[in-house]
């Protein structure tokens, strides 16, 4: 069954239009799209895409799943999910922006609606559990040919009196054993280079107080509390690192730097 348009000599081709019936006391129509399962075989394909642009400075098509908007209620879910599987791995979902051989690639934004008078959507990336263990989240910047990409994660900017958004890394709790380990670490260099400094510190306050900087371990019940050690590099030909702590130094006439 083969439903097109034709095309155009000159200016655009006809549009392929369909859409239900409005609601008066009611839902509004549906509109179904679905394909043929098999026996033994693949179910059939749904593709959807946009058309291409042959034109020096036109852009490709666009495709847009949109859910509908409400004026008193919640408005319509829009979810991309892929195929279950009983006997095998479940299907695959990929969300990705189109190369460039001459221009930039295009970027992918994941974003949760704003609200003018209440809370904010939240936006959750979690993988699927599982039996022996659960699926891994891997958040990684791109390979470059000068730089590799940057990766950002900060808490949201607060407008009003209140404070920003907290940024909270935390590894997993085991109900039955160990919790996960929390490693916070600068690559290797490369074959010719240094590693890349690791750098903790807090903000700066314009009034009061800045924050400060706390590191302790967690106690023990029945055996040791955990230790804290700090260590700097060796060298094979040089000197060894630095450790230097010092305190705070104070510019205000009659106060005294910290201790």
């Amino acid at each position: 069954l083969t439903l097109s348009t034709g095309a155009a000599s000159s200016g655009d081709s006809g549009a392929i239009l369909m859409s239900s019936g409005n609601g008066s006391t009611g839902s509004g129509g549906g509109i179904s799209l679905s394909v043929g399962s098999a026996d033994d075989g693949a179910g059939g394909i749904v593709s959807v895409s946009a058309g291409v642009a042959s034109g020096a400075s036109d852009a490709g098509g666009s495709a847009s799943v949109l859910s509908g908007s409400s004026d008193s209620g919640v408005g319509g879910e829009a979810k991309l999910e892929a195929g279950a599987s009983s006997s095998s791995t479940g299907g695959a979902a990929i969300v990705s922006a189109g190369a460039s051989s001459s221009g930039g690639g295009g970027a992918t934004t994941m974003s949760s609606g704003s609200s003018t008078s209440a809370v904010g959507g939240s936006l959750t990336l979690s993988s699927g559990s599982g039996g022996t263990s659960a699926g891994a989240v891997s958040v990684s910047g791109g390979t470059g040919g000068s730089a590799g990409g940057t990766l950002s994660l900060s808490g949201g900017i607060s407008t009003a009196t209140n404070a920003g958004g907290a940024v909270t890394v935390a590894s997993g709790v085991g109900t039955a054993t160990s919790s996960g380990a929390v490693t916070v670490k600068t690559a290797d260099a490369g074959i010719s280079g240094v590693s890349g400094d690791l750098t903790l510190s807090t903000g700066a306050a314009s009034s009061g107080d800045s924050g400060a900087i706390l590191m302790s371990s967690g106690n023990g019940s029945t055996g040791s509390g955990g230790g804290i050690s700090l260590s700097v590099g060796s060298a094979d030909d040089g000197a060894g690192g630095i450790v230097s702590v010092s305190a705070g130094v104070a510019s205000g006439a009659s106060d005294a730097g910290g201790s």
